[in-house]
């Protein structure tokens, strides 16, 4: 990779590796922190690679990080889509301000962290001049992961959009059930006060008709002491002419 196309690369997402001697440690990326357990640093090491080379192919570019090793020394360096893991910047610390300090403190010659055999390590050119078009390539890179989070907040955005159609999809089956239990009811109702009324036109006949039984009885009970009458003043009639009879003879 030339230092032109090297410069294209964002910091963003920021990334981090930590690797401690017996095989722990932390890679972090855009603040998401994911433990590594391994047998060893040298395991441990391999794991790390492999979650930023994942990450780089999720990107779809080369990821830049950091790594602290052990003796607490940092490299930065760069994870590609394609399994590589780079050493970023210049050859030297004399042409390139931001490469990392290679004579720890006791003056031994530090050693870059090793890889595992599937990767490959390159060592990038020494720094050229910039070009004008390596704003444009910043510009467009920043854009296609300005597109890449889009897309993943449309993802989102479509799965809430899904959930809520779900929910209210839900809500109106169970209004509909509970609007035919209150048209159920209300037909219960409907049918309890038919028969009630029903009840209440057959108790008032009932009780007319007692009425006029009642009133037919008073009649009968009229009829029978006019009738009582009647018949006392006969018999006394009877009688009366009977003595008269029997006086004459």
């Amino acid at each position: 990779m030339s230092d032109v196309e090297e410069a294209t690369i964002s910091s963003w997402p920021r990334a981090a590796a930590t690797l401690r001697a017996d095989g722990t440690g932390e890679v972090v990326v855009n603040g998401v922190t994911q433990v590594i357990e391994a047998d060893d640093l040298a395991a441990g090491r391999a794991k790390a690679q492999e979650l930023l080379v994942h990450a780089a192919a999720q990107l779809g570019r080369a990821l830049r990080f950091s790594v602290t090793e052990p003796d607490g020394h940092t490299w930065q360096l760069l994870a590609h889509p394609d399994g590589r893991i780079a050493v970023a910047g210049a050859t030297s610390a004399e042409n390139s301000p931001s490469a990392p300090s290679t004579s720890p403190a006791g003056g031994q010659p530090a050693t870059a962290p090793a890889v595992s055999p599937a990767v490959e390590v390159a060592t990038p050119p020494a720094r050229g001049l910039r070009r004008p078009a390596v704003a444009l390539a910043v510009g467009l890179a920043a854009l296609l992961v300005a597109v890449a989070t889009a897309g993943v907040s449309l993802g989102a955005v479509k799965a809430s959009h899904d959930t809520a159609a779900a929910a209210t999809r839900e809500a109106a089956d169970n209004a509909a059930r509970m609007s035919r239990q209150v048209t159920d009811a209300q037909a219960q109702v409907k049918a309890a006060q038919t028969a009630q009324k029903t009840a209440e036109d057959k108790a008032a006949a009932a009780e007319q008709q007692a009425e006029k039984a009642e009133a037919a009885e008073k009649v009968a009970r009229d009829r029978a002491a006019d009738l009582t009458q009647q018949l006392a003043k006969a018999q006394a009639a009877a009688k009366k002419t009977s003595k008269s009879h029997t006086e004459k003879k």
